[in-house]
């Protein structure tokens, strides 16, 4: 898919807090701290790809498109 056909867009979302903390800890894994001891990333920057990269790969077209799945409407 072409970048072009993306949008960003700003919602909230609820994940279990161990699926926060699993994020958290992979990114100090993956990413030594600096001299100061500060991480250079920010988990919810990296949670953000992870979700749009989720939805992208598990079809969410296809499950929007079932009106079954609305069941707040």
């Amino acid at each position: 898919m072409d970048n072009s056909e993306l949008l960003s867009v700003c919602v909230n979302i609820d994940i279990k807090t161990t699926s926060l903390q699993t994020v958290v800890q992979q990114c100090k894994e993956l990413v030594k701290p600096d001299e100061k001891g500060k991480y250079q990333v920010d988990p919810a920057d990296v949670l953000s790809v992870l979700v749009s990269k989720f939805l992208l790969e598990k079809n969410f077209d296809k499950y929007i498109e079932d009106k079954e799945n609305y069941p707040i409407l």
